[in-house]
């Protein structure tokens, strides 16, 4: 079906206010008019581009996926950490054979883990993320939707709250069923200098984040989280982006840059489970060419339609058997 315009009246039929470049839905009526029960189907819906909003600094990197890599360690836990431990859930978006367990302790209100870098080290420039520019995300396991989790960047040797807190705080909220992965995004929330955060902190001396799972509360239960997402650590950035481990190898798409039909080449040395997503700057998914799929050993070149896609930098990420390499797609 193609669909022609007819102009409306103003204040009547269409808000005049509204410009075309505001809009970000679209309201469709089928049978309008009628009290029709009737069964339809529709597919392959085509319109403008989605435009992506501008972003700014390093987008996230992988920083512990509790597998293969390890940029974090967890110094001070206020209940018990394991880390590496089974994936309780394999399926879904999260594959992943080890994960992270966390069992909370029930008698601190504000039960806290310490993320710091390893080796002394610090992460990059969190300016964007406390701009809204990039995103902080991890993949979640919880009893349920509705629970509230807390991220703080600090400068560890400072930590005192305030004193060691920067800028503000990023809060995320779980909406999947029980015990069911999920991605988690964290927006910012600016606080109080001198009450909130210490405002001699800056965003190129972080080297810890603070998460409080199910804050102001006595729960005692158990959590699961997975394939922390933040700013690269400072000097380190390619390490974290693997291409190829000793099962596999995800090589680079072609044509790259695109504006169409482009491959995403990998092999396989042995039988697998796999899944193929890309990601947009902001760490959202875009495209999910293969959930959870098992594949045989061999080459596959999975074709993904860049012409969906706004033009930018995108991340491709193949998971084989829980390990996650990483490809840039420039999308024109």
């Amino acid at each position: 079906l193609t669909f022609t315009f007819t102009a409306g009246t103003p204040n009547q039929s269409y808000d005049p206010t509204i410009t075309s470049t505001e809009i970000d839905q679209i309201a469709m009526l089928v049978n309008p008019g009628n009290a029709n029960a009737a069964t339809y189907y529709f597919d392959d819906i085509k319109g403008p581009a989605v435009v992506v909003p501008a972003s700014t600094g390093t987008p996230p990197v992988v920083l512990d996926n509790f597998e293969n890599v390890r940029s974090l360690e967890y110094p001070a836990v206020q209940g018990v950490l394991t880390e590496g431990a089974p994936n309780p859930a394999s399926s879904g978006i999260n594959t992943s054979t080890g994960v992270a367990k966390y069992v909370r302790s029930s008698t601190d209100l504000y039960a806290t883990i310490a993320l710091k870098v390893k080796n002394n080290g610090k992460f990059s420039d969190v300016a964007a993320y406390a701009s809204g520019g990039q995103k902080l995300s991890m993949k979640f396991l919880s009893p349920g939707p509705g629970l509230r989790i807390q991220l703080v960047f600090q400068q560890a040797s400072k930590v005192a709250y305030p004193l060691g807190n920067y800028a503000g705080d990023f809060f995320g909220t779980t909406t999947a069923a029980a015990n069911t992965w999920e991605t988690v995004t964290f927006d910012f929330t600016p606080g109080v200098a001198n009450q909130t955060y210490d405002p001699t902190v800056t965003s190129t001396n972080v080297d810890q984040m603070a998460m409080l799972i199910n804050y102001n509360s006595n729960s005692g239960a158990t959590y699961y989280f997975d394939d922390l997402m933040g700013p690269a650590v400072a000097g380190t950035v390619t390490a974290t982006r693997l291409t190829q481990t000793t099962t596999a190898a995800f090589e680079a798409a072609y044509p790259n840059p695109t504006a169409g039909l482009t491959r995403l080449p990998y092999t396989l040395q042995k039988p697998a489970v796999v899944s193929l997503a890309v990601y947009d700057a902001l760490g959202r998914r875009v495209a999910q060419l293969l959930d959870a799929r098992p594949q045989a050993a061999g080459q596959f070149a999975p074709e993904l339609d860049a012409a969906r896609l706004a033009p930018g930098l995108y991340t491709c990420r193949l998971l084989v058997d829980g390990a996650a390499l990483t490809r840039q797609l420039s999308v024109q």
